[in-house]
């Protein structure tokens, strides 16, 4: 992504359903909970702690948790 921020949101729904896929969910399933659970993805790919394709980078608990804070505390403006 050259501006991680301007298709973060395309780009984490992607991987959200992907990943959903694979472990056999059902489309119908997907796109039910994908508004839910896309922001999460979206979060840990804008702090580099997941890769494009969805493969984690190695990381401790305390940066995903920093990364997710991070998210919402940018989305309260």
């Amino acid at each position: 992504m050259s501006d991680r921020t301007d298709n973060i949101e395309p780009v984490a729904r992607a991987l959200y359903a992907k990943q959903m896929r694979m472990l056999g969910v059902s489309e119908d399933e997907i796109a039910a909970t994908s508004d839910r659970y896309w922001p999460v993805l979206a979060a840990q790919l804008q702090a580099g702690l997941i890769d494009e394709d969805g493969s984690p980078i190695a990381h401790s608990v305390e940066k995903g948790l920093e990364a997710w804070y991070a998210w919402l505390d940018e989305r309260k403006a």
